[in-house]
């Protein structure tokens, strides 16, 4: 239960996983907002956290007050200290893709195993990735 609550983003939903490659380069985009989803939530800078890495469609249906509450949550459960672990990206389309990686505290305990299945769901918009939410309303 605290997975899901953990980070706010290992919630599964049904989309089928049809594109598993994808450029290097957009790998590395993927990855690099996860990456500074989890330095700004080390920083405990949420609110830049909240409106830069996320789609304005999560923003909608997530309010700042539910969200700022889930976050402070997964920084008392991770620590100062945390890392995430183990990225791997699964491209759904040229634009979805999803996510599967670690978050480890501090003392090297694994604090959350978020897998494909889970459906860590990421969005391009534009030119840019964000982490989509997928289930924004449970957030």
């Amino acid at each position: 239960m605290k997975q899901l609550v953990l980070a706010g983003v290992v919630l599964a939903f049904a989309v089928p996983a049809q594109v598993e490659a994808g450029p290097a380069s957009e790998r590395d985009r993927v990855k690099a907002v996860l990456q500074t989803q989890a330095r700004l939530l080390r920083q405990n800078r949420l609110r830049v956290m909240y409106e830069t890495t996320y789609t304005a469609t999560f923003r909608a249906h997530c309010p700042w007050t539910r969200y700022l509450r889930r976050q402070r949550y997964a920084r008392s459960v991770l620590g100062p200290g945390f890392t995430v672990r183990n990225i791997r990206v699964r491209f759904l389309s040229p634009t979805k893709a999803i996510l599967a990686y670690q978050y480890v505290r501090r003392d090297g305990v694994v604090a959350a195993d978020v897998k494909f299945r889970d459906r860590d769901l990421y969005a391009k918009v534009g030119e840019r990735w964000y982490d989509e939410w997928a289930h924004a309303r449970d957030c």
